[in-house]
């Protein structure tokens, strides 16, 4: 049974290799792996603080509390190893590849021509005309904008 399971592992991480080609996937396995142990690590190095907040207790229970230390830590360091084994196989059998989209085709979903990318951003112009200071308020009341309504801003 697991001979059969590890060559169909074995066949569709062939068959990935060649869809996505030997570079490319060497390149999502390194990226892949170094975002598992960035993580793992991570994780170790916290467990590793609270073992040694916690270890100065073994001491009283009549053990060396250096040895717990070092025996417990070589544990948690080898659940680390295999567990970044195991979620960086697991995330390397579910990649699958984007579809290409050609340019025109995603110039038509985002309704741009493709014509002027990298150039300077246009201002935006505020096509309503804005009200001077001193022009009478538009609410009717005579008086002039700094005085009545202008006078909140």
């Amino acid at each position: 049974m697991t001979e059969k399971a590890k060559s169909a592992v074995e066949r569709h991480y062939q068959r990935q290799e060649a869809e996505f080609g030997e570079e490319m996937f060497r390149e999502i396995e390194r990226i892949v792996l170094l975002r598992n142990v960035d993580t793992k690590w991570i994780d170790h190095i916290d467990a590793m603080d609270q073992l040694r907040q916690g270890i100065g207790l073994r001491a009283i229970g009549n053990e060396d509390p250096v040895r717990a230390y070092q025996v417990e830590g070589f544990d948690m360091f080898e659940e680390m190893t295999a567990s970044i084994q195991e979620d960086t196989i697991k995330m390397l059998m579910r990649v699958r590849p984007q579809e290409k989209m050609q340019r025109k085709e995603v110039a038509k979903i985002t309704g741009t021509s493709g014509g002027d990318v990298g150039g300077k951003p246009q201002p935006v112009v505020n096509k309503e005309k804005r009200i001077g200071r001193n022009d009478p308020c538009p609410c009717g009341s005579g008086k002039k904008y700094k005085k009545c309504c202008g006078q909140n801003e």
